[in-house]
């Protein structure tokens, strides 16, 4: 419902004879950006006007009445009209309390705000709180009930330094409080325990610090620093929180977890803790190829065949090349490439590129050392073809 005061003073506006007539503009907006006519009155005595069949539960009105002298052939504008818009409540759920904010665009100045809610016994509009602000925090309230709004605002509209007192309500509107608020993220702690090859990770329980409904995390991992994190799994109950992660391809990886409240609401990621400390290929320095079934093979040491890529280069004392492969288990028998003969008992010299998975990707190791090779003619002299 629209109400204006109606005008005085016609007879001393020039050339103001009329008939008159209001002209009534809406913009579905508060600031009358889009107004466009709506209806009209011939009647300076009609100065309310009900506007109908609106979305004011989601639309916001507003509207400029504008005075016309409708004098045939002398048809004018009275004056400026002033826009105003209707009261709207964006009503903001959130856990066990309803955020009112107050809407408006006036010309008038609003002093107090009546914050109405509807009893379902009575099937009453109750008033529950006064305000000065243009927001209003209902709390104690239960999530999952709906809760209905209206507001009545008090203020005065100053015209020639008098002030007259204005009354305007809002539309009703309704809510559902729910917990949308995101729980505190815990603290994460990740460890590698690379003897087990296992990476091991351990949190708070934000029940007991921030938060007081947490009750799942959710861990996520990513093998490659440079890529995003992927969730891997989630794990119920507040009061879990350590997890072993047995990584398939690399020891090293990053990790971050969230806690998960009783309304599924996901916390933030923890601070990202990324490990990469684990050396996963190893050489072993010493064989024997005199097929006894015992260490007849020179094998390295591979968990889980984490290494896919080697350059393995070994050498007799002159510097002569006797053995080269890209086979991440080596698996040299003993034999010469060039031969295939079986080499002379002695120390053997090598060189190895290793293409080790790290956080960063594939990374290049070099690994140097000595190989002792037993055969059971040797008798541990060495000859060192």
């Amino acid at each position: 419902m629209l109400r204006w005061d109606k005008p005085d003073q016609l007879d001393t506006i020039p050339g103001a004879t009329g008939p008159f007539k209001y002209i009534i503009y809406r913009s579905d907006e508060a600031f009358g950006m889009r107004l466009k006519r709506i209806d009209s009155l011939d009647n300076l005595d009609d100065t309310t006007y009900f506007d109908s069949n609106l979305n004011t539960k989601e639309i916001q009105y507003s509207y400029e009445v504008a005075l016309y002298n409708d004098t045939p052939g002398d048809r004018f504008r009275i004056g400026i009209p002033q826009l105003a818009s209707s009261i709207f409540l964006d009503l903001e759920p959130a856990d066990n309390q309803v955020k009112i904010n107050i809407e408006k665009n006036t010309p008038w100045l609003d002093n107090e705000y009546v914050i109405y809610r509807l009893n379902n016994l009575t099937s009453e509009f109750d008033s529950i709180a006064y305000t000065t602000n243009r927001t209003y925090v209902d709390t104690k309230l239960n999530n999952g009930s709906s809760y209905c709004y209206k507001v009545k605002s008090l203020g005065t509209y100053k015209v020639d330094n008098i002030e007259h007192p204005t009354i305007n309500w809002s539309h009703e509107n309704c809510q559902i409080p729910e917990d949308y608020q995101r729980p505190c993220p815990p603290s994460l702690n990740v460890r590698s325990a690379c003897d087990s090859i296992v990476n091991i990770l351990s949190w708070n329980n934000p029940n007991l610090t921030c938060a007081d409904d947490v009750i799942a995390y959710k861990i996520y991992y990513t093998k490659n620093s440079e890529l995003g994190l992927d969730s891997l799994i989630r794990i119920d109950g507040a009061e879990n929180t350590y997890f072993e992660h047995y990584p398939e391809e690399s020891m090293g990886g990053c990790y971050a977890v969230a806690a998960i409240d009783s309304f599924e609401n996901e916390s933030e990621f923890s601070y990202v803790q990324c490990v990469d400390n684990c050396s996963y290929y190893e050489l072993p320095n010493v064989f024997s190829p005199n097929n006894d079934g015992v260490n007849d093979k020179f094998v390295a040491d591979n968990p889980l065949d984490y290494v896919k890529r080697v350059d393995m280069r070994i050498f007799n004392r002159w510097g002569e090349q006797i053995f080269q492969t890209n086979n991440p288990l080596i698996e040299w028998d003993g034999k010469a490439e060039k031969t295939d003969q079986l080499v002379s008992p002695g120390v053997y010299y090598y060189i190895c590129d290793v293409w080790e998975p790290r956080i960063s990707g594939l990374e290049v190791r070099n690994i140097v050392g000595f190989i002792y090779v037993y055969t059971s003619e040797s008798d541990g002299e060495f000859n060192n073809e």
